[in-house]
């Protein structure tokens, strides 16, 4: 994949679920995966994803332990790592990554939302073929690595990880270029606010003001949780879907959901990727969009 002559257009479809919605509108509110970003609670990223993952811990190269969790998402595993083992609700996020294949639409929308990298423009050019590329934000104390992994699995072997600058860990991707950026002083380009066309919540076509929305024209039910059906207990959930241009949903997030506990929202999500729409339009032209859609239960 050669993206030498690759352009930015304002809408890029496909990839925005490495950058999902995040609570806080902020300057580096564009520096999350997965909606995720160090410095997060464990209790922040639980609401954040509607549910608890699979907990365990990692032992690290300087031998120190790590409480992580591991989240299924439509990419693969998202994968977060705290700053301290066990369960306490006090522990910290210092790195989470996620699967994202290489693409020209991924690298379109990582230099669109991050601007040029510090290091390995010609890698992303290149498919990460020639390492990995490198994000850094001293002002949000983050680095964000784009890179590859040969020795993962093949069917994704390409990974966008977002990481605490301070407590950048020996093992990390970026460890390499950040200690030699930092000791030779080179200073770090301003990150650029991304364009006003591009969501800072990731969907690259939330501010834009469509002719019409997405509608939905296959339907497929979702699932009653067993313990909400067994006890009658009902339930409604607000999710926000990014149609791409052909119709197909590329991301689901929950919005609200009512009551929590009982698995409403993962049976809505679930759903909801088996919907098929006409996609939005602007000016007579297919686009990639966004709607709000409620799933109640039963």
């Amino acid at each position: 994949m050669n993206l030498r002559r690759l352009s930015l257009p304002l809408l890029v479809a496909g990839v925005a679920l490495a950058f999902a919605d995040t609570s806080a509108q902020d300057a580096c509110s564009r520096l999350t995966v997965g909606g995720l970003r160090p410095g997060m609670t464990a209790e922040d990223v639980h609401d954040a994803l509607g549910s608890t993952g699979a907990t365990g811990q990692v032992v690290l190269a300087d031998g120190t332990r790590a409480s992580v969790e591991d989240y299924a998402v439509r990419e693969g595993l998202l994968h977060v790592e705290y700053d301290r083992p066990g369960s306490r609700s006090d522990r910290r996020v210092v790195t989470v990554r996620q699967p994202l294949r290489a693409s020209e639409e991924t690298a379109t929308l990582l230099l669109t939302r991050l601007g040029e990298p510090i290091a390995g423009r010609e890698a992303l050019d290149e498919g990460l073929q020639l390492g990995p590329a490198i994000w850094i934000d001293r002002m949000c104390d983050v680095v964000v690595t784009y890179y590859r992994r040969e020795a993962w699995p093949a069917e994704v072997s390409t990974y966008l990880r977002v990481e605490s600058l301070s407590r950048l860990p020996a093992e990390s991707p970026a460890a390499a270029v950040v200690r030699e950026h930092l000791a030779n002083g080179t200073p770090v380009p301003a990150a650029e606010e991304p364009p006003r066309n591009v969501a800072a919540a990731g969907t690259a076509t939330a501010e834009i003001p469509l002719s019409a929305p997405p509608r939905r024209t296959e339907y497929s039910a979702p699932d009653y949780p067993a313990l909400a059906k067994q006890q009658g207990v009902e339930g409604v959930v607000t999710l926000k879907i990014f149609v791409q241009r052909n119709g197909k949903v590329a991301i689901a997030r929950v919005v609200s959901a009512e009551p929590r506990g009982y698995g409403f929202e993962t049976a809505a999500v679930e759903a909801a990727y088996r919907w098929r729409f006409i996609p939005g339009s602007l000016n007579g032209r297919p686009v990639d969009g966004n709607v709000e859609m409620v799933v109640r239960f039963p």
